[in-house]
């Protein structure tokens, strides 16, 4: 009977423990803050030590690409493709977008466009493209 009498009393004790702000706190603590501080520092050494390696150069990227395929590959891709990507893929070379000043001369004399290019131009480069058409112009 004492038992039983003094079964009600400790439950309570027990609640009252359990539910005081020290044991909340606590509780807390172990179940939501120190899990979310220990992911969050793990996130943070995975972005500092794990980053991906970005390239350094991006402007031959693609005629890196196109070196680097055997030559079958690359006779195959020529062959099942369209004469756009075949003249496309057989002018890859070291200096794939140097052009020569009688090339450019040449295809400004053949396009005839000049209102487009005039336009877009900037005054400098504007200069440089009049020049090299008259030396061009004189060579004919």
């Amino acid at each position: 009977a004492s038992y039983f009498a003094n079964l009600l009393v400790k439950t309570n004790e027990e609640i009252d423990r359990v539910a005081s702000g020290k044991a909340l706190s606590i509780s807390w603590l172990a179940r939501v803050a120190v899990p979310g501080v220990v992911a969050i520092l793990f996130f943070a050494i995975g972005l500092h030590y794990y980053q991906p390696n970005l390239p350094t150069s991006e402007k031959h990227v693609i005629a890196d690409a196109v070196k680097a395929l055997p030559q079958e590959t690359l006779d195959s891709l020529l062959s099942s493709s369209g004469e756009e990507v075949t003249v496309l893929a057989v002018s890859v070379s070291d200096n794939l977008f140097e052009v020569s000043n009688d090339s450019l001369a040449e295809f400004y004399l053949s396009t005839g466009g000049y209102d487009d290019m005039v336009e877009s131009l900037p005054e400098k480069q504007l200069g440089e493209v009049v020049a090299l058409l008259e030396t061009r112009s004189t060579n004919l």
